[in-house]
């Protein structure tokens, strides 16, 4: 997954900053770092924010319920907001480029945050089978542990366009090239930064899976990301994406994946600019995560399916 992270906000935010033991791999970053320890006020009820309100947001209420816990709990044991992010006021999204990866077989962190484990490859290979449908050019956002971008090599498309914002994943990005001649890699550089750089109308399949990189984008980065490719696909050219972080939250909320889906994702998609006949379906698949994961506990997982008619 990408250097553009994946994860939370809610209405009535306090912050108390600590310092958090960490694993040994985390030790040297978090001894420089301070973790944010967050009290959330009881939900009143929430509503649905347009995709405009939600850009500029500061304090979006999902209707979480009152919390108290570290950011190493496991999400298993939380009831309430996961969050081990930073305001963007104290977080630059460039800063990201140049932090340190701790990497090892099971779980990839940044900058302490745990921005992919070993236990999503299932869910990555679902994704990867639906952006390859088409087979062609595709892009994905976000390499990561190299997960899904093994998973969507494996259906051999024409070319794999890859970008990646971390410095330190890049250089293995460059590495993943070598061995696989079909990949393009883009970076090191936020999307935002790289978009521009594909042509309109000419992708077969996009699959979107970043780290959010603050705590206001957790539930809605993706969105601005899908307002900006919508232009890059060719008609019938079919888009997937994953923001674990943010449904390892929502979930807690809705009995349903199909209402989740309808009530968090399909108003934000719409006005992104796609169109209701484009949003095809939000299935679930399952999935297995670890017991100390900090970010999902959920046993499936959201795939949505969303192809491009005409322009």
């Amino acid at each position: 997954m990408m250097a553009t992270a994946r994860r939370g906000f809610t209405q009535g935010l306090t912050f108390g900053w600590v310092r958090q033991h960490r694993p040994a791999r985390c030790v040297s970053t978090m001894a420089r770092k301070a973790q944010a320890l967050i009290q959330m006020t009881p939900a009143t009820g929430a509503r649905q924010y347009s995709w405009g309100e939600l850009q500029g947001a500061r304090n979006v209420a999902y209707g979480q319920r009152s919390a108290n816990f570290n950011t190493k709990t496991p999400a298993s044991k939380l009831d309430g907001e996961y969050h081990d992010l930073r305001s963007k006021d104290t977080f630059e999204r460039k800063e990201w480029v140049g932090q340190s990866e701790e990497l090892d077989n099971d779980r990839l962190d940044i900058d302490g945050h745990p921005v992919m484990q070993r236990w999503e490859t299932p869910y990555m290979g679902e994704l990867a089978k639906v952006a390859t449908s088409n087979g062609g050019r595709v892009l994905e956002v976000g390499f990561g542990m190299a997960i899904s971008a093994t998973a969507v090599q494996s259906h051999k498309p024409k070319e794999h366009i890859i970008m990646e914002a971390n410095g330190d994943v890049f250089k293995r990005l460059q590495q993943f090239q070598k061995e696989n001649p079909s990949v393009t890699p883009m970076g090191p550089a936020l999307w935002q930064d790289s978009i521009a750089k594909v042509e309109d109308n000419s992708l077969d399949g996009v699959l979107y899976d970043t780290y959010p990189l603050n705590k206001e984008e957790q539930h809605i980065h993706q969105f601005e990301f899908l307002g900006q490719v919508r232009n890059k696909l060719r008609p019938g050219g079919i888009l997937t994406y994953c923001n674990l972080t943010s449904l390892g939250v929502l979930k807690n909320q809705y009995k349903t994946w199909e209402e989740l889906f309808e009530k968090t994702q399909l108003p934000h998609l719409l006005e992104a600019g796609f169109k209701r006949d484009e949003i095809k379906k939000a299935y679930a698949y399952p999935v297995t995560p670890t017991s100390d994961c900090e970010y999902y506990s959920h046993d499936t997982a959201m795939v949505p399916v969303i192809i491009k008619g005409d322009n």
